[in-house]
């Protein structure tokens, strides 16, 4: 069967050339407007991690800086919501999103919040693709050390292109118990993990570091700011 087009590690091939496959981007475009200083702060802090590649970045984002102060109710006004749309739109262009080098080492930043997962793979400190989703209310039940271990499954499987074959995979969770469980025996953990670790072994080449939360900028983020 001849394919009009053809997805390779974040890209889509056709006749009418080569362009980026917007699916490793949803994370970002599909981010919902801020509605209280938290969620500013929060994308704010997301953004500076990678501002040395972004124009302008201190004029782009002053009016959202502007809502932060003390004395400023918060109303989400045009000039915020142009400020948003930029800065996302920044994130998820050339110079501040890289392309994918299978000579580089490859991380895979995961979080979990309450009610959704957030996962970036970066290189460099630049990310390649971003995703995140809600928990199903199911999942919303789990422990969260399930949840967490869950964040690690749905970014392997989404990135799986990039990361399957790849032996040299640091995964960042700000879950410290992850770090220990994943080198102990899979008979140990709880029926739960053992599952979702059955399902990681696809994926050898993966390595849990501890990461503290404040720095897990970009996952931290996506898992709060789901569509």
């Amino acid at each position: 069967i001849r394919e009009k087009e053809l997805k390779y590690l974040g890209f889509i091939f056709s006749k009418e050339g080569l362009k980026l496959d917007e699916e490793r981007l949803k994370g970002i475009t599909d981010m919902p407007t801020p509605t209280s200083k938290e969620e500013i702060r929060r994308f704010l802090g997301m953004v500076n991690f990678v501002s040395r590649f972004i124009p302008k970045m201190s004029e782009t984002s002053a009016p959202l800086r502007e809502l932060l102060h003390n004395d400023k109710v918060f109303i989400w006004e045009q000039p915020q919501d142009d400020s948003f749309n930029k800065l996302k739109s920044a994130l998820c262009s050339s110079p501040v999103l890289a392309y994918y080098d299978p000579a580089k080492q490859l991380i895979l930043q995961v979080d979990s919040s309450s009610t959704g997962v957030g996962a970036c793979i970066l290189q460099d400190g630049r990310p390649i693709a971003f995703s995140s989703k809600a928990l199903t209310q199911t999942q919303q039940q789990y422990a969260q050390i399930e949840k967490e271990c869950y964040a690690i499954l749905f970014g392997a499987e989404k990135f799986s292109d990039y990361i399957i074959g790849n032996d040299n995979v640091i995964v960042q969770s700000d879950h410290k118990p992850l770090e220990s469980i994943m080198k102990k025996p899979m008979m140990n953990a709880p029926p739960r993990l053992q599952r979702m670790m059955v399902q990681l072994q696809r994926y050898p080449g993966l390595k849990v570091i501890y990461t503290k939360g404040k720095d897990l900028v970009f996952a931290d983020t996506l898992s709060r700011a789901y569509d």
